[in-house]
């Protein structure tokens, strides 16, 4: 190639004397490569008899070349390093056992302490080679610097001068780097393995690492790490590995190096072809070739062993990274199909020059959960998109993480717009220079069912403490009821008694009832057993919090149950609270098939009586006032809907609607326990929910549910 004019003699020349010497060996040919003699000395096969077992130290996942396959309690060693030793005990007649269930760092540390009779796989620094006695390396591959595709420019081990390079502790780039680059600053993120160690850096938490090509390719393929490229190669070129020994078993280095010196060309090449898919075909054997030399004589050969080197060695080279690049290739394409079938809708956002945050792609699922095409929001800055996010801080937030000065971030936020209504779970992180990726999920229901369990735990709670005050306030209670009873026994009854002694006190009982009645003795009074009477009521509603009568289930149809609670409410006409139920429109969506339901029957229609009763105030200065019952099944429970067609009720409200006490109707008429009760008497007695959906001007529904079968809660 370097002689343009020449390439094509020189070619024919150096074929045409390959072809006679092989015509001149061809009986060679046909016979099958044999290994050649271990010719171990006596100490050496004296040392394998009196260590039939040899323990390794394989340590860190180190894919292609050694790691450990686990699966339920058995563990399996792999690997180009793995196959290899296979090899060796064929050869050598011993057991070679991997130590599991250690760090490579203590794997190294075990070698020094007599723990581990030797590494598999490892390469040379100077700090190991204190204490290890290494055999020629078997294999090697280049040292390459991976980073993510859309990351900062690198080039070179200097480029990685301050940023955060993942690594693990105990692998010889470390070593390779401090004894090479004394000047070099590096943040180390550490992590267990290369696996690990590629993670980081897809991931995010590392820049860049160091690593074996042939690892990175096939781990980029095995983990569908899309996002990684290889940056720029080192100045280390290829890494060579070896087998390794504590020097206290020096001697055991050179069997290994006899062993592995007589495996055969095919034997190495299809351990190769299994583990990396590097293979080649051999058209000459190792003893042929060396022949070939001998019968060819120097310069001519030497120039054909020159040529065919450099050839095999650019053909492995291309085919590496021809392989690497259709590893990403694929990876990208599943990466793409993951994208396209997520789940979680995904924004992709750009860093414009002026500052905008311009929407550049989205997938499917974004779409879904927002109800709009991003096609119609495509080039559109951030705040035009997504106006319910203009004021907050969520524009600048996503535009630091774009310009690298903060990590990845991630946040819950209600949001609303012109066509958008919920609460999202969003993250947000950086994918490239500029560049900015959410990923979101609507979490409206999620949300809805935290408040629904605050809210049970809280009347839970009030209930208890409700059943208490009750208990201690009906005492003092009866007692003041009782004494105004007495009181007005004894000032507007003609008693003999009460006669006798207002003669004694020198006037007549006539004297006594008309001072009562000039001073409004007898209204006062009146007031407060009035006023008794109700806070006896209040209490009375407050013990419903914690009464239990679960004894009292039976089936009852909820229709039915539903038609005496309006024939009972078809009674009420009350002019001070200005609602007349009979002039409203009732409305029967009745399910024929829906099963009777066990329940406690006069609880439950306190429940509907509460909430017909509210409807019905509520519809107070509706125009045409309509009540809506409905009853269906829904898988193993009935719902029963109470709609009304009023003012309906805004979202503070809505939130406090089931507190004790809380009203919104003028004082005395109502004492806020109403729906506390009934909130207790579905979710506490009946192990039921109750929830209401309503806005203003939309009207108002309650939507109950109960379990078909007897389910009496264990709160209950």
């Amino acid at each position: 190639m370097a002689f343009p004019g020449r390439g094509p003699r020189i070619l024919a020349t150096v074929m045409a004397l390959c072809a006679a010497i092989l015509a001149l060996n061809a009986p060679a040919v046909s016979r099958a490569a044999e290994p050649p003699s271990l010719a171990l000395t006596s100490e050496e096969r004296a040392f394998l008899h009196e260590h039939p077992v040899l323990r390794m130290g394989v340590g860190v996942a180190f894919p292609p070349f050694q790691f450990v396959e686990k699966e339920a309690e058995t563990r399996a060693f792999r690997g180009v390093a793995a196959d290899t030793v296979k090899l060796l005990e064929a050869r050598l007649g011993v057991r070679m056992e991997p130590v599991w269930d250690i760090t490579f760092a203590e794997a190294l540390q075990m070698g020094k302490t007599g723990g581990i009779d030797l590494y598999p796989c490892l390469s040379r620094t100077v700090e190991r080679a204190e204490y290890l006695a290494f055999t020629a390396p078997y294999l090697s591959y280049p040292l390459v610097i991976v980073s993510r595709a859309y990351g900062p420019f690198i080039g070179a081990v200097e480029d990685l001068q301050g940023r955060k390079v993942a690594e693990v502790e105990a692998l010889a780039t470390i070593s390779k780097v401090r004894n090479e680059y004394p000047g070099l600053a590096l943040d180390y993120v550490f992590v267990a393995d290369a696996s690990a160690m590629l993670e980081a850096v897809s991931f995010g938490r590392a820049e860049a690492c160091i690593v074996d090509l042939a690892v990175a390719s096939y781990l980029i393929n095995e983990l569908g790490l899309t996002n990684l490229k290889v940056a720029a190669p080192t100045r280390w070129g290829d890494n060579p590995l070896s087998m390794a020994v504590p020097k206290d078993r020096a001697i055991l280095a050179g069997i290994l190096q006899k062993a592995l010196a007589s495996l055969t060309f095919e034997e190495t090449d299809a351990i190769r072809q299994r583990w990396m898919g590097l293979g080649y075909s051999s058209l000459v054997s190792p003893v042929l070739f060396r022949r070939i030399l001998w019968q060819g004589g120097g310069a001519v050969v030497l120039v054909v062993g020159v040529i065919l080197w450099w050839n095999r060695r650019l053909h492995r080279e291309v085919e590496v990274r021809t392989r690497a690049e259709e590893a990403l290739r694929a990876s990208e394409e599943r990466m793409r199909s993951v994208v396209e079938s997520s789940p979680m809708g995904m924004h992709f956002f750009k860093l414009e020059d002026d500052g905008r945050l311009v929407l550049t792609a989205a997938n499917p699922a974004a779409d879904d959960l927002l109800g709009i095409e991003h096609a119609k929001l495509l080039g559109l800055g951030i705040e035009e998109a997504f106006p319910g996010v203009a004021g907050t801080p969520v524009p600048e937030m996503y535009r630091q993480v774009a310009r690298g000065e903060t990590g990845m971030r991630s946040f819950e936020m209600p949001y609303k717009d012109r066509s958008i209504d919920g609460t999202f779970a969003v993250y947000v992180f950086r994918t490239g220079e500029g560049a900015a990726t959410t990923l979101f999920a609507d979490v409206s229901e999620r949300r809805r069912m935290q408040d629904l369990m605050i809210q049970t735990e809280k009347m839970m709670s009030v209930g208890g403490l409700a059943a208490g005050m009750a208990h201690e306030i009906n005492n003092p209670l009866g007692g003041m009821l009782l004494g105004v009873q007495v009181l007005k026994r004894r000032l507007t009854s003609d008693l003999p008694a009460n006669e006798k002694v207002a003669a004694q006190a020198g006037c007549t009982f006539e004297d006594v009832r008309r001072y009562m009645e000039r001073r409004d003795i007898l209204p006062t009074l009146e007031a407060i057993r009035e006023a008794g009477v109700r806070a006896a009521q209040i209490v009375s509603s407050m013990l419903e919090f914690s009464r239990k009568d679960a004894a009292g289930f039976a089936p009852a149809r909820m229709e039915h149950l539903l038609d005496k609670t309006v024939d009972l409410c078809s009674s009420d006409y009350n002019l001070r609270r200005k609602h007349d139920f009979k002039s409203i429109r009732i409305l029967r969506e009745y399910d024929p098939v829906l099963p009777p339901l066990p329940c406690l029957e006069n609880q439950l229609q306190q429940v509907f009586l509460n909430l017909l009763t509210n409807a019905a105030q509520a519809m107070a200065q509706t125009p045409s006032p309509t009540l809506t019952l409905r009853t269906a099944r829904e898988e193993d429970r009935a719902r029963i809907e109470i709609e009304d067609n009023g003012p309906g009720i805004t979202q503070e409200v809505r939130k406090r609607l089931f507190e004790p006490f809380f009203t919104t109707k003028p004082v005395g008429m109502g004492t806020g326990l109403g729906l506390s009760v009934s909130y207790f008497i579905v979710v506490h007695h009946h192990g039921g929910t109750i929830d209401v959906e309503s806005a203003p001007g939309a009207g108002t529904r309650f939507i109950i549910r109960l379990p078909l079968e007897q389910a009496r809660a264990d709160a209950a």
